[in-house]
């Protein structure tokens, strides 16, 4: 190449040697023109076939040759793809760089503009789709939008003014109405929510209802209400003084002050104004009835026994008016004056203890963005916290106080308030950490390269990655879903890019220092990119493979993020081709031109400096003793297949000679000795020890195994997002010890006819609905099909049978005894509704004629909307649905829902066999069940991801290096890691299974 000879440069490329040949290379004075010849060639090859043979690099003469003897001829016949490309590249790389750029550029304008990157919220999109668990749970939500759309369709009658909707919750707030209403216990309700856990070390009080802890709670309480009405954040009502003056005097002067909070402290001021003879509530739910110094001199042992026999009752009164527990003749007589819902003031254990160690307090706060934000602040700032907690008041009855917004325990809600704020305050810190992770990769590669320029090229490398790996997701893939977790991706790009860089910048300046110190920048790249593009392809597509594999798993959020990765990998490898060897390119050819500015490189030269004149000569002297034939080469062309092969011979000075002259460039091309000399200190202690570092890593790693082995399966499933020592996940996990928490978690079974287990959405997209996908051999007006459904109703809702998978009691009410009351009573009716007049045909119960049926229970819904769980389209029936109760809720353990899962399944095989053909085909559902799947899917698909990540890493490294040794020992370093990844976790950590 260029001034180079073809035998020198073939010698000093070292490609291959001769093999027992004698030949050689010549070339005219010019140097255009190179020659085979052979001297004494086993071939027999005439001085006639060699003059055939000159080369002439005039590309205006065409001779037959075999060796081209320019880059450009040498591109056309005998290199392979990437070698053309590096001779491209190197050849015209600001070209190349500037196209690279404008097109990455040009897609991200397009991402930008037409794209849809918007963020959902980090809990949405865990629950598996696809499998038949969540085709089933699909159609189960189909079902319950079009119950929704259908009651909502039929109150639109009721439309309320503005005016008349303030006056209803002036009403709702003031008339005390509030308290146990569906506004205060609803999972949405957007309330304050003060969470108390007596102290396990607290000698003051054994139960939250002893007199210190009402005080404690008491004190809190007002302070937490001053504060809420100096920002305005809660209801107030305006209410006379002079109507309190049993407490602390009379005035006639009007205030407005927030209504009490529901809690035990207001359930014990109730309590002891009962025994004031006061029975109604009057306005001591917005005045306290006495205050915290009067209720704790005022409650005596007596008291607190008699008030905790009461709440005993009250709350087996409210579990037996639910159906949670089995009816029995009690009256509760005492529990008229007291609100029914007492599930938020005790804990899951108080009926079997009789002591209250968790317990509430719900503030009626507003709950639009401002007002909870500003709570939200006030809390952050422990603004809200017991004033009690204090230096002169350390002994506390409790450990703390804690609130949090909304009484629901799942954060799957859109309304916790407090935890979506406390989300959004961590952003900045996240992208911090971002902003960090990326200064780290920068300062990285800048050290390694020592090139402000090189640097820059590889963040812009890694920030199109982005663009680039979305426009491939979005438009090509289609995937519209783009989960939170997917912005954790941008950490794996950082890796990956600083890591590309790393591997081509090492692979450059190795063949720079291990080659010619005179070869030019097309040389190089012509040696160098192949290298550079197989190691990072090898690495890339093994990476990118492995999370393609992650891609099973059914949970939307976790395939769209392994896809997401994927494809960002591979982007990454594209864009370290088409960026990072262009500008290596341009940076080693200003070094080569003897460019001194610090924005290339601010260290010693990469390229060598320009030969001495000696070398020169030494270099011209070997080329006219080659032409001399003092000194041959062999050069061997075969097929298309181009095998070159190159060979010295000559005098033992010429040997001498070119030995000195290896010696002298090893020398003058040797780079890093010191760390050299100490990687070769290294492996010869390593390789001494051997045998004994093996063993010790095969006992690691089975100890390690070992410990892996130990990782325990969640609980229950119900997922914490946040760290156990945060605040609001203490909150969570206190809330879960109360008895409403229990009461929220209970199951619902639904057994459902005339749906088909399906998703029509798309399979990464868990915000796209799916339709509702009907069962067309479905015909409940068949009389021997009603007649089934009506005793699969009492069976299922009731459990009249006693399954082992129901609860004892059934808990429910069937719809369709209901239905076949209400035909018994219209049909005995003197004057009975029209819509059984009109549609039922004077019809006395079920079974019914089939013509009546459909439009019969549909008149039926329309009249009750709550009391069918029916779909219907054009007039007839389409979906019935029939609740059961499970015996299992979201806080059993993981194998008892298995069971219970396992015992239904199993029921449904038997019924569908002996259920007559027109209702045969049901299926069950319920959220319980999709969570379990989920969980079990992504056990499953974990393990399949690591074998397939196994297998095709293994697969590479036995292509890349064709040795079973090495690929055994691959292997077993992968294990490791696998291993003592999660040893750790569950070791030290103490980490366990869950969502």
């Amino acid at each position: 190449l260029h001034h180079l000879d073809w035998c020198s440069y073939l010698s000093k490329m070292k490609l291959q040697n001769c093999k027992g040949q004698e030949g050689g290379c010549g070339s005219d004075r010019s140097g255009d023109n190179y020659y085979c010849k052979s001297t004494k060639s086993k071939n027999n090859v005439s001085d006639a076939d060699v003059s055939s043979r000159r080369v002439d690099n005039n590309p205006k003469s065409v001779k037959k040759s075999k060796l081209p003897s320019h880059p450009h001829s040498l591109r056309m016949q005998i290199l392979n793809l990437p070698q053309r490309y590096a001779l491209s590249i190197a050849s015209r790389p600001t070209i190349h760089l500037a196209t690279a750029l404008i097109l990455s550029i040009a897609l991200f304008i397009v991402v930008a503009t037409k794209g849809n990157p918007h963020l959902v919220a980090p809990s949405v999109g865990w629950f598996t789709k696809g499998t038949a668990v969540a085709n089933r749970a699909a159609q189960e939500v189909a079902i319950r939008r079009s119950w929704i759309v259908g009651v909502e369709g039929r109150q639109q009658q009721r439309i309320l003014t503005p005016e008349a909707e303030e006056k209803d919750g002036d009403d709702l707030y003031c008339s005390g109405a509030w308290y146990g209403s569906e506004e205060m216990l609803s999972p949405d309700s957007i309330n304050l929510v003060n969470m108390w856990k007596l102290s396990d070390s607290s000698e003051m009080s054994e139960s939250a209802l002893d007199a210190n802890a009402l005080y404690e709670m008491c004190i809190a309480e007002e302070h937490t209400l001053n504060m809420l009405s100096e920002n305005d954040l809660c209801h107030k009502c305006q209410v006379e003084k002079e109507s309190w003056s049993w407490s602390t005097g009379s005035t006639t002067e009007e205030e407005e002050r927030c209504i009490q909070p529901y809690s035990l402290v207001g359930l014990a001021r109730v309590y002891v104004r009962a025994q004031y003879g006061y029975k109604s509530l009057g306005t001591q739910h917005i005045f306290p009835s006495t205050s915290c110094e009067r209720l704790k001199s005022a409650w005596t042992a007596t008291v607190q026994r008699k008030f905790e026999e009461i709440l005993l009752q009250c709350t087996s009164y409210m579990l037996e008016e639910l159906r949670l527990t089995p009816a029995t003749t009690l009256e509760y007589s005492s529990c008229k004056d007291f609100p029914i819902m007492t599930a938020s003031l005790v804990d899951d254990q108080f009926l079997d203890t009789g002591r209250v160690k968790y317990t509430s307090s719900i503030f009626a706060t507003k709950n639009d963005y401002a007002s909870v934000k500003l709570m939200y602040n006030a809390e952050k700032g422990q603004l809200l916290q017991n004033p009690l907690k204090s230096e002169e008041y350390s002994s506390s009855s409790f450990e703390d106080n804690l609130f949090d917004v909304g009484m629901n325990t799942l954060y799957s809600t859109a309304k916790q308030g407090f935890y979506e704020m406390y989300m959004e305050g961590r952003l900045p810190v996240d992208i911090a950490i971002l902003g960090a992770s990326l200064i780290f990769t920068v300062v990285g590669v800048l050290i390694h390269t020592r090139s402000a320029f090189l640097t820059i090229m590889g963040v812009l490398q890694i920030l199109l990655t982005l663009p680039l790996g979305y426009f491939v997701y979005y438009f090509i893939c289609g995937v519209t879903f783009f989960p939170f977790l997917n912005t954790s991706a941008i950490f794996i790009v950082f890796a990956m890019g600083a890591d590309d860089i790393f591997v081509a910048v090492n692979i450059w300046e190795s063949i720079r220092h291990e080659m010619p110190r005179d070869l030019t920048t097309d040389q190089v790249a012509f040696y160098a990119l192949p290298k550079i593009a197989f190691a990072t392809f090898v690495t890339s597509i093994t990476t990118a493979a492995a999370f393609f594999a992650s891609t099973g798993v059914k949970a939307p959020i976790i395939a769209s993020f392994a896809l997401f990765c994927g494809l960002l990998v591979m982007m990454d490898y594209v864009l370290s081709i088409v960026i990072i060897f262009p500008a290596i390119c341009m940076y080693d050819r200003w070094l080569a031109q003897g460019c001194k500015s610090s924005w290339v490189s601010f260290s010693s030269m990469t390229v060598p400096e320009e030969m001495p004149d000696t070398d020169i000569d030494e270099e011209r002297r070997e080329i006219e003793d080659w032409e001399k034939g003092e000194r041959a080469c062999v050069i061997s062309v075969s097929g298309c297949n181009t095998s070159i092969e190159v060979t010295a011979t000559g005098s033992t000075e010429d040997s001498a000679s070119q030995s000195s002259s290896s010696s002298k460039l090893e020398h003058d091309t040797n780079i890093s000795d010191r760390r050299t000399s100490l990687l070769s200190s290294y492996y010869n202690l390593l390789h001494y020890l051997r045998w004994p570092a093996a063993l010790a890593s095969l006992g690691a790693l089975i100890g390690c195994s070992y410990v892996a082995s130990k990782i325990q399966p969640p609980n229950n499933i119900s997922p914490g997002i946040l760290p156990s020592n945060n605040r609001y996940e203490r909150h969570r996990e206190w809330s879960e010890h109360l008895l409403a928490s229990k009461l929220i978690g209970t199951r619902e079974v639904l057994f459902i006819w005339g749906s088909i287990p399906a998703d029509t959405s798309h399979r990464m997209d868990p915000t796209e609905s799916t339709l509702l996908v009907y069962d067309e051999s479905f015909d409940p007006s068949n009389e021997t099909a009603q007649e089934y459904l009506f005793q699969q109703c009492k069976i299922l809702a009731q459990n009249t049978k006693n399954h082992t998978f129901l609860q004892q009691n059934g808990g429910r009410t069937c719809s369709f005894q209901a239905f076949n009351d209400w035909l018994a009573a219209q049909s005995q009716s003197i004057s009975p509704t029209e819509a059984y007049s009109t549609h039922c045909k004077g019809a006395t119960g079920i079974p019914m004629s089939s013509d009546v049926f459909h439009p019969c229970l549909v008149a039926f819904d329309d009249l009750y909307p709550n009391v069918m769980f029916i779909t219907h389209e054009e007039g007839l029936v389409k979906t019935i649905v029939i609740a059961a109760r499970s015996q299992t809720s979201r806080f059993s353990g993981i194998e008892d829902q298995d069971q219970e899962f396992n015992a239904i399944e199993a029921w449904s095989s038997r019924e569908r066999k002996d259920a007559p053909n027109e209702a045969s085909s049901f299926f069950f559902s319920s959220f319980g069940f999709h969570v379990l799947d989920t969980l079990i899917n992504m056990t499953s698909s974990a393990r399949a991801s690591i074998g397939i990540a196994t297998v095709c890493a293994a697969a590479m490294i036995l292509l890349t290096s064709r040795s079973s040794s090495v690929t055994m020992i691959s292997i077993f370093s992968i294990s490791y890691v696998f291993a003592a990844t999660i040893a750790c976790l569950v070791g030290p950590l103490g980490w366990k299974l869950g969502l």
